[in-house]
């Protein structure tokens, strides 16, 4: 943890490693085809300054020598609050998918945002959603103006959401 001010802290290096043991699967062989150990997961975020973050995970199958899982993302921010993020994810040849998403303030009380999932197996966007952000003067409330369209279940949606700073979000 660093401290940029008083009263202000924040991570600038998370370094994780894990793995779990089944007593019962290693002494009474339940099923023969797992191991009584996990993965081996890997979880490491660089965060040097509040408008960079580095993030990568991973689980290793020390068995078949091989990663069964994998990710990494990226944010990027500014002092206006402009940000941009974007994640890939590697699941055993199942799932391969690009996540992004882009917020741009265009004043002080609106903002714009794009969230997009693509399938990198399928090459189709599986998600998208945009959404218009109107923040009250006293920062105490903001109404969410949305569009979310999903391919699977195929499913198209306009949204409006209430949200009270403290309380939470009314409506979808």
């Amino acid at each position: 943890l660093v401290s940029t001010r008083p009263g202000d802290t924040r991570d600038i290096m998370v370094l994780g490693l894990k793995q779990s043991y089944d007593y019962l699967e290693d002494h009474n062989d339940l099923d023969p085809k797992r191991s009584a150990f996990s993965d081996v997961g890997l979880d490491l975020g660089l965060y040097p300054n509040r408008d960079f973050g580095f993030h990568f995970d991973a689980n290793y199958d020390a068995e078949n020598r091989d990663f069964s899982s994998w990710g990494i993302d990226n944010t990027i921010r500014d002092d206006r609050g402009d940000a941009i993020r974007g994640r890939f994810t590697f699941i055993d040849n199942q799932v391969s998918q690009l996540d992004g998403n882009v917020e741009i303030v265009l004043s002080d009380r609106l903002k714009v945002g794009y969230y997009g999932k693509f399938d990198d197996l399928e090459s189709e966007f599986v998600e998208s959603k945009v959404a218009l952000r109107i923040m009250s003067a006293c920062n105490c409330w903001s109404i969410d103006l949305g569009y979310h369209d999903r391919l699977n279940p195929d499913k198209q949606q306009y949204t409006l959401s209430f949200t009270l700073a403290g309380l939470g979000e009314i409506g979808s």
